[in-house]
């Protein structure tokens, strides 16, 4: 391939002005000049189409024809484009006079696969050319599993669910969907090597050099139990994992695994362009947020030191930290963890959804993928995760150390990972909880004896596995504000997924279905049947998590508030308005019932039937835009039972909030009451206590 290959298409309206603008025809057979446009997409449609077979294009843009918002609108609807196969083989360069780093990276982010300083010059034109050669190989790659992807449809006979009459959302899923679907004899090879290798989300030459300011603002964030990730950039998301895993290399027993640092950040961006950043829940945000947490779980079980002790009062140091009675005398939970197992627990969480196409296991078997298949319907995700991000693992770090492999240890750290990865399908949560409470129960009969390594491998593992569970829903028992942020985007996802079964006309789930279940109800539900339970449960093995527990029903507290008000809202908004539609249901048989929503492990695994219908009682759904769109309103005017005014406020703090939240949720009922109490229609306001059962 050369140059005279590829056609060139520049957005500019500076063609008269930017003298440099005439080099690209010494070069390009075919440039053409267009002056800015809304939909740049439909011009490369049609320009593709008058263009000669088999040209790729080269598309610059001028940012001085744009302001900064268009210029990204832009390159996000050129890659969504190209992601959802509407638009094939253009490669969008971005052409600026700005030399901002923090800029350039914004471009690139957005989409931009180059970014070119003006004015150009011959031998940046000279090698633009290869930037198209890239993109052409990424693409005939997507075409290669597009074309060997059977069509997904719930009948066979049914040709509406023809891949061709899809619509929008399943073409924006199809790449992600399209990436683990593809299995055949050398799976492993080609769903890893080729399929799950980056194409470039994120590059290495946009890597700064870690300062030692930034290093320690990092290392403090991360010794915090109220670490936000939504702040940083994906190479300070980066920078994190490599700050945390350079402070475990540095244990003892660890100094033979010699890393250099671009060894290891060679592995960290392999591993962060396997996720995929379309999703808005799993993606490489959250693998970083699950691997702080279990980074400080580990911490405050006393099995690591944290980095920075002093960032957090509820990591000080204590001498009953890590050491509980199931242990015995004289021995902590440092003494049962073995460096290995350390690691082992910190990559697994960092590699636990890697390759994640943003829908769960019930839609990869209700689908018949052929992952599903491979699996036999069992925790075919989590099994597919285990096995890619081993494979990188492996190819990273373990190949040098092939003699290691053939030991007892390295067994041991394989089965700590892949086991820890697994147990993170939530269709299998309640059984793993009640291994939890066996475990439990046997380590009250019998404690652990520290010299038998039999013993001590099966607890380590099931603790392992314990602890990135904790993890992996961890939002949930984060201070209100960052659990809130969560419990948005995640609901996002589970909606996205809605729409994407509506389209390809599946039965959706009310988790799933936009509207049918408040975010309230989706948070309660999910603490008090599914978090509650497993933080519980752990928490009465290892006491020092108890503090998560704690969070967690501060959490329910601030959510039945926010819950009860918008019902009083509702009830105000129905007087304001008579309602036409009355059937003799009481309130509090909906609210009953939308408490009862399905938790997320439900959605996952369980039948329709046995799930609650909030479409029932429709009529009370009659005004639930208006009282969203009101309530978020409320939501921007009023600071919602607010943590310390501190950036970052300690856990403990954000727990002794929840006696001021009940208060003030007294005050606001009784207020309520008072103001019209033959219209309560029988409901009881008292406060939900939330405790966990």
């Amino acid at each position: 391939m050369n140059a005279q290959q590829f056609s060139v298409l520049v957005v500019t309206d500076s063609e008269n002005t930017d003298a440099s603008l005439s080099l690209l025809g010494a070069v390009f057979s075919y440039v053409t000049f267009i002056r800015p446009h809304r939909n740049i997409v439909g011009v490369l449609q049609a320009h593709n189409q008058n263009k000669m077979d088999g040209l790729s294009t080269l598309l610059i843009l001028d940012d001085h024809a744009f302001t900064e918002d268009a210029l990204y609108d832009i390159l996000e609807s050129i890659k969504f484009a190209v992601e959802g196969a509407t638009l094939r083989h253009v490669s969008p360069i971005v052409y600026s006079s700005s030399n901002s780093k923090d800029y350039m990276l914004q471009c690139m982010d957005h989409g931009a696969i180059d970014y070119v300083l003006k004015p150009l010059r011959e031998d940046i034109v000279n090698t633009l050319f290869l930037n198209v050669i890239r993109s052409s190989v990424q693409q005939h790659r997507l075409d290669q599993r597009q074309s060997s992807v059977s069509t997904i449809s719930k009948n066979s006979n049914n040709s509406n669910n023809s891949v061709d009459n899809q619509g929008i959302m399943w073409k924006a899923f199809q790449r992600r969907l399209q990436s683990v679907f593809e299995v055949n004899h050398n799976l492993i090879h080609q769903s890893v090597k080729e399929y799950f290798l980056p194409d470039g989300t994120i590059s290495r030459s946009g890597l700064n050099s870690l300062s030692s300011d930034t290093k320690a603002r990092l290392k403090a964030r991360l010794c915090s139990w109220n670490f936000e990730p939504f702040d940083l950039t994906q190479y300070e998301l980066i920078q994190c994992v490599f700050i945390v895993l350079k402070h475990i290399l540095d244990l003892p027993d660890l100094k033979h695994i010699s890393m250099s640092d671009d060894e290891l950040y060679d592995f960290l961006f392999d591993v962060a362009n396997m996720y995929q950043s379309l999703n808005p829940y799993h993606n490489f945000l959250h693998a970083v947020d699950v691997m702080q947490a279990t980074y400080y779980f580990l911490c405050q079980i006393s099995v690591i030191t944290p980095m920075d002790p002093h960032s957090s009062p509820s990591l000080s140091p204590k001498p009953s930290r890590g050491r509980y009675i199931w242990l015995g005398d004289h021995v902590s939970m440092s003494d049962l963890f073995s460096s290995f197992d350390v690691l082992a627990l910190i990559l697994a969480s960092i590699g636990h959804d890697v390759g994640h196409p943003g829908v769960n296991n019930m839609f990869m078997i209700r689908t018949a993928t052929p992952l599903a298949l491979m699996y036999n319907d069992r925790s075919v995700l989590e099994s597919f995760h285990a096995m890619a991000f081993f494979n990188i693992l492996q190819r990273h770090c373990f190949q040098p150390f092939t003699e290691w492999q053939t030991t007892a240890e390295y067994t041991r750290f394989r089965k700590i990972v892949v086991r820890s990865i697994l147990a993170t399908d939530m269709g299998l949560h309640d059984d793993y909880v009640n291994k939890i409470r066996g475990q439990r129960e046997r380590l009250n009969v019998r404690p652990v004896d520290i010299t038998n390594q039999e013993q001590v491998e099966d607890e380590i593992i099931l603790i392992c596995g314990s602890l990135i569970k904790c993890a992996d829903i961890s939002n949930c028992a984060r201070p209100f504000p960052v659990a809130k942020k969560w419990a948005e985007i995640l609901q996002k996802e589970f909606h996205e997924q809605g729409d994407l079964e509506k389209e390809l006309e599946l039965t959706v789930l009310p988790i799933n279905d936009r509207g049918k279940i408040s975010l309230e109800d989706f948070q309660l539900g999910f603490k008090k049947s599914v978090a509650g339970k497993l933080f519980e449960a752990v928490a009465s093995i290892l006491p020092d998590m108890d503090y998560a527990v704690k969070t967690i029903q501060n959490n329910c507290m601030i959510w039945e508030s926010r819950k009860q008000q918008k019902s009083l809202n509702s009830e105000d908004e129905d007087k304001a308005t008579p309602s036409t539609a009355s059937n003799g249901y009481e309130l509090t048989d909906i609210v009953a019932q939308k408490s009862r929503s399905p938790d997320r492990s439900s959605v996952s695994e369980s039948s329709d039937q046995s799930r609650p219908n909030p479409s029932a009682h429709s009529h009370t759904y009659k005004h639930q835009e208006e009282q969203q769109q009101q309530w978020k309103s409320q939501q921007e005017q009023e600071q919602e039972y607010p943590l310390p005014s501190s950036t970052q406020p300690d856990v403990n703090e954000t727990i002794q909030s929840s006696d001021q939240v009940q208060q003030q949720q007294q005050q606001q009922q009784q207020q309520h009451q008072s103001n019209s109490p033959t219209e309560r229609r029988g409901i009881k306001y008292s406060l939900c206590q939330c405790t966990i059962q």
